[in-house]
């Protein structure tokens, strides 16, 4: 029988495997990744992150590129407020 964290873990990393094409996952994502490092995510971080270095589609050029796009917009609106 299978620990209730893998379990869980599983089920989160396949519903976000399934959000990914869709712009606004993509943004909070980039929101949530923003948070957390406190800066537009490297590829440091784009590695190491629990969600983001997990996704089946994580190695795509395009994918990573709109996150930090998405993540540098959020900053560059959090910086003017």
């Amino acid at each position: 029988m299978a620990k209730p964290e893998t379990v869980v873990q599983g089920a989160t990393m396949h519903w976000a495997d399934s959000m990914i094409g869709f712009p606004h996952f993509r943004q909070r994502l980039a929101e949530a990744m923003l948070d957390r490092y406190g800066k537009v995510p490297s590829e440091t971080e784009w590695a190491t992150n629990p969600i983001a270095s997990r996704l089946k589609d994580r190695a795509s050029p395009e994918l990573r590129q709109t996150v930090v796009r998405f993540a540098a917009d959020a900053q560059s609106k959090r910086e003017k407020k």
